[in-house]
């Protein structure tokens, strides 16, 4: 059980990180204050792990005044532990696609930016802020190139080999990576209307040449998983919480997954 209680600090204004220069980070992507209590929850999960690489918080421009509060109350209060938060503004970029989840409307296509040398780490991971880490995935940075995406499949009520689930990306940022993504931004086709079709589209051909990285599915195991009984607790790192989220309180659906 995780421990409760560090993310009560008030704090007046959110806080932009300037370059880290380092070689690792963590990153994760948030857009609306409703997604903090994950990111807090992602935080102390990294902690519990033992690293000591740093969680970069994701956030497009202009920032809500709710979210930049609740961002910096998470920073401050990540001064006391081993695994420092800090937040990077990117530019808002606007989904072009056909939305067919409310959820994927809006700037979510800004995630992107995570390819981007502005976070200032020569290799990223990148989490998205439904995940749970149950066990460390330090060892993991060393596989990450330019120009790669490595990722698990998309494996929830059915396994999709032929696609990436985006939940979970390691890559080493780069600038021709960006600009290119960025240039195919509403040309070519996403299945989802958001980042995780696009992405698939993208590295379609360079998965045939070995542009993905694929991962164990132990590195990002959808909680869909749970209803086949096929996975094993001392096998996974991480547990995405895809669908409805735990701080969500739907009991119908816990039922579901948890009986």
């Amino acid at each position: 059980q995780l421990p409760r209680g560090r993310f009560l600090v008030n704090v007046d204004e959110a806080q932009t990180m300037p370059d880290l220069h380092i070689d690792s980070a963590y990153v994760t992507f948030i857009t609306t204050a409703s997604y903090v209590p994950g990111v807090e929850a992602l935080l102390e999960s990294l902690v519990e792990t033992g690293t000591q690489f740093p969680l970069v918080i994701l956030t497009p421009e202009p920032v809500p005044a709710d979210l930049a509060a609740a961002l910096a109350h998470v920073v401050e209060c990540s001064k006391t532990l081993p695994v420092k938060a800090q937040v990077v503004h990117v530019p808002a970029l606007e989904n072009p696609y056909q939305r067919h989840q409310v959820r994927y409307g809006g700037t979510i296509m800004s995630k992107l930016y995570i390819f981007s040398e502005r976070i200032g780490a020569r290799r990223i991971l990148y989490l998205d802020c439904d995940v749970l880490v149950l066990r460390s995935l330090d060892h993991l940075f060393q596989r990450f190139r330019k120009g790669m995406l490595s990722s698990a499949h998309d494996c929830g009520f059915g396994c999709q080999d032929h696609r990436p689930n985006t939940g979970v990306i390691g890559t080493m940022p780069d600038e021709a990576t960006l600009e290119n993504l960025l240039r195919e931004v509403g040309r070519i086709a996403s299945y989802d209307g958001a980042d995780q079709g696009f992405l698939t589209t993208y590295f379609a051909e360079l998965k045939r040449q070995g542009g993905w990285d694929e991962l164990p599915q132990a590195y990002n195991t959808l909680k869909r998983r749970y209803a086949f009984n096929d996975w094993k607790w001392d096998e996974l790192h991480v547990l995405h919480y895809v669908g409805q989220k735990p701080w969500q309180n739907n009991p119908k659906e816990d039922k579901i997954y948890f009986g």
